[in-house]
């Protein structure tokens, strides 16, 4: 058997955690910066939320 899911793209956590925010209407991030979070702020500027 074949898999489809072989050709999509793979969308990495933080762009999600970004994009299902946007979708909630979420404008701002107040947060602690550090290392294990990187990923997520950079899904949230790659959706257009505002970090603080």
């Amino acid at each position: 058997p074949t898999s489809t899911s072989a050709n999509a793209p793979i969308a990495h956590g933080g762009s999600i955690v970004g994009q299902v925010l946007a979708r909630h209407g979420v404008r701002c991030l107040y947060n602690l910066c550090g290392g294990h979070i990187s990923p997520i702020l950079q899904g949230a500027k790659q959706h257009g939320l505002e970090i603080v």
